[in-house]
């Protein structure tokens, strides 16, 4: 208790706040099977409707007994390791923490909330912040659910609420709507008093669509942010990273990084254009859905951008090599192509000050850069393993002169590339795949002699190294008249079966299971990202198996902890509206199913 205390500036009565709300998370009244449901009261309110506009965040848990219900469900069917200690963990909350309140007042049929006011004062004393409970009497929960010493410092706020004393700090109590509201500072719970003198203040519901009340109104867990505020704290963090950088310019290789720091920075950008995200999440027959709406601000970049946006058909992932672990594919537009402009801009201003050794690799990167964006991209499509093994391709008006600009990129830094652990060659003309001009891109790491480890250490860390994200890549660079493919195999013949089939239309019958795991996402989306979670599970297992062995320590993890042959995916899926930009992300129990052995080496350990 003592170190939550300290984290949060000592403030106890923050944490007595914060803890109201998982009381009410925890031991809500749940309704006995047969049990008449309490109708709701007549004047009961949304969190929606309570909350002014102005709120930065607001965090909500649905019909809470209802949803312990169905997750203790969820969990025993996919994860029954996580499902009991779940169980446990809650009992333990409730004997800790709830043994001298009264809870029958509180209504466990409606949503808890907990809303921030300004992100920036969250660590001040006090911040404004609203907890909301749904109650069935207001009177009656004052009486019941405060403690002795809090309902002797109960009293009447000209205001026209009350006020109370929490674990020495101040808390003003607005009955409104079915609700109970709690908040530590004055001015909010004037803003939350309605009277006939005061009219309510315009509600946050104002601000989202009908389609975001909705998905609001039937999620499990919903989380609305105002991105701004989040992002100005982030992006503050990030340029004292970029000053850092930039306090010692010299050498290439620290000129490069600073280029990288940059883009990072400028990337978050993109959160600024975002006037607010709406996150929810759902208990589906199938599995687990959670949905991302983020509204751009009026007339900003990010809206032109997502207005020239397109959709494309998923069944192009079904042609890609089998047996890989991330699939997926994204508009040039959204991904590749900000990144670029933001690195050639970066790698010229890092140029500019960098030491005269280098200028003339600086000014060939950003050269390469500048053909590659001047091809005209459209959409990148990829299908790889761990080990960067599988196939790259992208969509493009002019996909040779990308292809050159492309080659030209990696044949500058190949030629400046002075680590001795790091070998790499670039061919200009390495023959053909198939029918196309092709050119190859060999590279090695040493990755023991890279990071410094020596004896036994070092050969562990490079047998985990080598097998997890391998050593030694082959990369042809191929382009027909609308695709330039990328392709990482060290087998030419793998190589050109890839191509082949990707060009013709092929369907592998053994990427139907891609197909199955995408499917309630739709088969027509802007944007998808896929994980082989199963595959990239036993991958991680068996580098660790081989660093074991390499150390002479055997085969250390138990065979139960691997997971099934079988591949089961995660799908994240992109949807560009006239509203806004839509991420879905969508777990299949299946897939969630692996979870539960993961969840059992990282509570027991491996061994």
């Amino acid at each position: 208790m003592t170190s939550v205390s300290n984290w949060v500036g000592g403030a106890g009565w923050m944490l007595s706040l914060v803890t109201v709300f998982g009381w009410a998370i925890l031991v809500a009244p749940t309704r006995l099977e047969g049990q008449a449901k309490a109708p709701p009261l007549p004047q009961a309110l949304s969190p929606l409707d309570l909350v002014p506009e102005q709120v930065e965040g607001l965090f909500q848990i649905r019909g809470l007994d209802g949803f312990r219900q169905r997750l203790h469900t969820f969990l025993r069917e996919c994860m029954p390791a996580a499902a009991e200690m779940t169980r446990q963990t809650l009992d333990e909350q409730v004997r800790a923490f709830l043994e001298n309140r009264e809870r029958k007042e509180l209504d466990g049929e409606r949503a808890v909330f907990f809303a921030v006011m300004r992100w920036r004062d969250l660590r001040q004393a006090p911040p404004s912040i609203i907890v909301g409970l749904p109650v069935r009497d207001g009177d009656a929960f004052l009486r019941s659910f405060l403690l002795a010493e809090e309902r002797k410092e109960l009293r009447p706020h000209p205001l026209g609420c009350h006020r109370t004393v929490i674990a020495e700090q101040e808390v003003f109590i607005v009955p409104r709507g079915g609700y109970v509201l709690l908040t530590p500072v004055e001015a909010l719970a004037k803003l939350l008093v309605v009277s006939p003198e005061q009219k309510p203040l315009p509600p946050l519901a104002q601000r989202l669509t009908e389609q975001e009340i909705q998905r609001w109104i039937q999620a499990d867990l919903a989380f609305y942010v105002k991105l701004s505020a989040v992002v100005e704290q982030i992006r503050n963090d990030l340029e004292f990273l970029r000053g850092s950088s930039e306090a010692s310019p010299g050498e290439y290789s620290e000129q490069a990084a600073v280029a990288l720091v940059t883009t990072v920075v400028d990337l978050f950008t993109f959160g600024e254009e975002v006037e607010h995200c709406v996150i929810t999440g759902q208990l589906e027959k199938e599995g687990a859905r959670v949905h991302v709406s983020l509204r751009p601000k009026p007339h900003s970049t990010l809206e032109q951008t997502l207005a020239a946006s397109r959709l494309d058909k998923a069944t192009d992932l079904n042609c890609m090599p089998d047996g890989m672990i991330y699939y997926g594919y994204l508009p040039t537009a959204l991904s590749l192509e900000p990144f670029l402009r933001r690195y050639h801009r970066t790698i010229l201003q890092a140029g500019n000050r960098a030491a005269k050794k280098f200028p003339e690799a600086e000014r060939q990167l950003a050269d390469a850069i500048k053909q590659v964006l001047d091809s005209r991209l459209q959409r990148f499509i990829w299908a790889l393993d761990t080990r960067s093994r599988g196939m790259l391709i992208l969509e493009a008006e002019r996909p040779e002169q990308a292809r050159q600009g492309l080659f030209r990129w990696l044949d500058t830094l190949a030629r400046h590339t002075s680590v001795p652990e790091v070998r790499l060659e670039a061919q200009a003309e390495a023959g053909k795949l198939l029918d196309l001009p092709a050119s190859r891109i060999e590279l090695e790491i040493k990755w023991g002699a890279l990071i410094g480890a020596h004896g036994p250490a070092g050969q562990a860390e490079e047998a985990i190294l080598r097998y997890l994200v391998g050593h030694q890549w082959t990369l042809w660079l191929v382009a027909d008249d609308r695709r330039l493919f990328l392709i990482s195999t060290r087998d030419v013949q793998e190589a050109e079966r890839w191509l082949r089939d990707y060009r013709e239309g092929r369907v592998c019958a053994e990427n139907a299971i891609l197909q199955r795991h995408r499917q309630p996402l739709g088969e027509t989306l802007s944007g998808l990202a896929m994980l082989q979670f199963s595959g990239l599970w036993r991958y991680i297992l068996e580098s660790i198996e081989k660093a074991a062995n390499a150390q002479g320590l055997g085969n250390l993890i138990p065979k139960e902890v691997y997971p099934e042959a079988k591949s089961a995916f995660f799908s994240l899926g992109l949807r560009v509206r006239r509203e806004g930009l839509e991420l879905e992300f969508w777990a299949p129990k299946e897939t969630l199913r692996e979870f539960d052995r993961l969840f059992q080496v990282a509570v027991h350990g491996l061994f």
